[in-house]
This record gives C-alpha cells, sequence and structure tokens, in this order.
C-alpha cells in the first residue's frame, strides 16, 4: 500500500496499478508454495479459466462506458462480472450459497 501512494505521486496511476498487479502476482506465488509444502496443489488455470470470459466482457462494458462518469463503468463492470461468474457456476463451484439472490435467482 504504501508503494502505491509513493507512486502515485510520482509515476501517476499506472505505474501504482502496475503495483497492485505485481503485488497480487507475488501473493499468488507465496500462497501456492506454501500451500504446495503442505501437500495442497492449486491449478490456477483451472482455477481461472471459466472467470476469464466474464473479465473479458467487463472489459468491453468498461470500454462501451469510457465517456461516462466514472461511477457508471465501474457500477457496469462490476454487474457484468457478478452475472458472468454466476452464469459460470463460479459461487455454486466455491461453496457459495445466497448469491442467486442478487441476480435474480434462486437463493441458497
Amino acid at each position: 500500500m504504501a508503494a502505491n501512494l509513493a507512486l502515485v505521486e510520482s509515476g501517476g496511476i499506472v505505474a501504482s496499478a502496475w503495483i497492485t498487479v505485481a503485488t497480487d502476482a507475488g501473493i499468488a506465488l507465496a500462497t501456492t508454495i506454501v500451500l504446495a509444502r503442505q501437500g495442497v496443489v492449486l491449478r490456477w488455470l483451472r482455477l481461472a479459466a471459466p472467470a476469464l470470459p466474464a473479465a473479458g466482457f467487463v472489459g468491453l462494458a468498461a470500454f462501451a462506458l469510457r465517456d461516462l462518469p466514472l461511477p457508471v463503468p465501474v457500477l457496469a463492470g462490476a454487474l457484468v462480472y457478478a452475472a458472468g461468474l454466476k452464469l459460470a457456476g463460479f459461487p455454486q463451484r466455491l461453496g457459495i450459497s445466497g448469491f442467486g439472490g442478487l441476480l435474480g435467482g434462486r437463493a441458497g
């Protein structure tokens, strides 16, 4: 977080975004190593692949709405992503109940 704040000042929002990506990748790598030492194998591509189409649609929605005030594409992106994850079956795959009620489906 300190690196983000420092880079926004000196390098702008893009530098801060890249620090966030690098930090998240480092956390994912460290988590994978720690879990592997405990005998848990994470298959990241298998976990992430079903969400990739939803992420692509978020990008398209944000691009289409890019000239509107920032809250509009952000909210639209969040709704598109939630719908995409629901369609991909993520709530059920992760054992989350009650998510369906947010998008008009059955809760639980």
